[in-house]
């Protein structure tokens, strides 16, 4: 009844003073905000003029700080005036999306109001100033993080071309653009022209920084992936290797970024076909991540359905399919039954039991990744091996 009626109005207006943001943190509002996107009506937020005007002044000097407090959601955690309101929400959102899909869609109502809200922010500087403020360069980064990267793409190149102009090649900011350039060329698929950024800011970073610093190391994780992504396996191979030796030393081996970078070397030496080599390294990367993320967060997730994938491939089913159970267990829970990773791991349980020539309980979840991708219109390639569709860190 409540969606129904969200659905006749067409339009929800949520008042919010965006450095205490408190409407985030109450099961009612998140409730309204998901039946908003269900119901395909409007979303609008107003503001104080005391508190707009604030927000304005972060909109230019502190993006960082709003999409902190603004983004900052877990319907687990949230209270309501009436404690059975909240049981029966929670059971609502059980029996539907998910928790986990329920803070993403909230988070992704807040990043596109952050968005419209930078444009219009943007707008209002003097032209002669909007490629070199840090407004725009924020505000690609997030129409990046959301998925739109045409629509970031020249923003970036804005930038880049200014601060080339007003900075020079070697600076850090010069330089901090022409790895976030390279990294959406990457991300679209157009790896040859993303090859000579990665490399010139590594050249860069590794000149200012040395070769130890945090960023260096980044870049170097970044050019190896790329290199990776393009075949280039035994180039990749010292960057990766480079990258996880200093982060070993200087963050430790717990550190995530480690573990990422370990999971990362892992996928590079499963693809030369170097397994003995790959195998500890995956497992380190999931015991780590398990101590120091929790079983639940999405890069343990995605390394369980890693090691899982990699079992597979060797021929150690029994063993792939604990993996591989649990990673569906916490994905239906996190994230609900329509989700593509939840699709994903639904597949690759049946794949699995397929090849242990369980056929009944195969027949089971494969009917229902395809069914499921059918009604939700997910595009999902039903395939007998598990390693195909294997989630990698980056």
């Amino acid at each position: 009844m409540f969606r129904d009626n969200i659905g006749k109005l067409k339009r929800t207006l949520l008042v919010l003073e965006w450095d205490d943001p408190k409407p985030l943190s109450r099961a009612w509002y998140l409730w309204e905000m998901v039946s908003t996107v269900d119901t395909e009506s409007e979303f609008h937020v107003l503001m104080s003029p005391k508190n707009h005007k604030s927000f304005a002044a972060a909109l230019v000097n502190n993006f960082d700080h709003i999409v902190l407090k603004t983004c900052n959601v877990d319907l687990k955690r949230a209270q309501a005036f009436n404690p059975g309101d909240r049981d029966n929400i929670f059971k609502a959102v059980e029996a539907t999306a998910g928790f986990g899909e329920v803070n993403k869609v909230v988070i992704g109502i807040m990043k596109k109001w952050m968005v419209e809200s930078g444009k219009g922010a943007l707008l209002g500087l003097p032209e002669e100033v909007r490629a070199i403020s840090r407004l725009q360069s924020n505000l690609a980064r997030l129409l990046q993080d959301q998925g739109k990267l045409n629509e970031a793409e020249p923003l970036f190149r804005d930038v880049l071309k200014a601060q080339r102009r007003t900075l020079g090649d070697t600076h850090l900011n010069t330089l901090t653009s022409i790895n976030n350039l390279g990294g959406l060329l990457k991300d679209q698929g157009k790896l040859s022209e993303a090859e000579p950024l990665l490399m010139e800011a590594l050249e860069g970073v590794r000149h200012t920084l040395g070769g130890t610093h945090p960023s260096t190391l980044g870049s170097i994780n970044n050019l190896g992936m790329l290199l990776k992504a393009q075949g280039k396996l035994s180039e990749a191979e010292p960057l990766l290797m480079e990258a996880l030796e200093g982060r070993r030393r200087t963050l430790g081996d717990t550190h995530p970024f480690t573990l990422v970078g370990i999971n990362n070397l892992a996928s590079l030496l499963q693809d030369q076909g170097k397994l003995t080599e790959a195998e500890p390294l995956f497992r380190e990367a999931l015991e780590g991540l398990r101590r120091t993320l929790g079983d639940t967060h999405p890069n343990t997730l995605r390394s369980v359905n890693n090691l899982a994938a990699f079992l597979y491939t060797e021929g150690k089913l029994n063993e792939a399919d604990p993996l591989y159970r649990e990673a569906l267990k916490v994905s239906r829970r996190t994230l609900g039954d329509t989700h593509p990773s939840t699709l994903t791991s639904i597949n690759n349980l049946g794949s699995l039991l397929l090849a242990q020539g369980k056929l009944s309980e195969a027949e089971l979840l494969l009917r229902e990744a395809l069914e499921v991708s059918r009604r939700t219109l997910v595009t999902l390639i039903l395939i007998h091996s598990p390693a195909s569709t294997t989630l990698v860190c980056y």
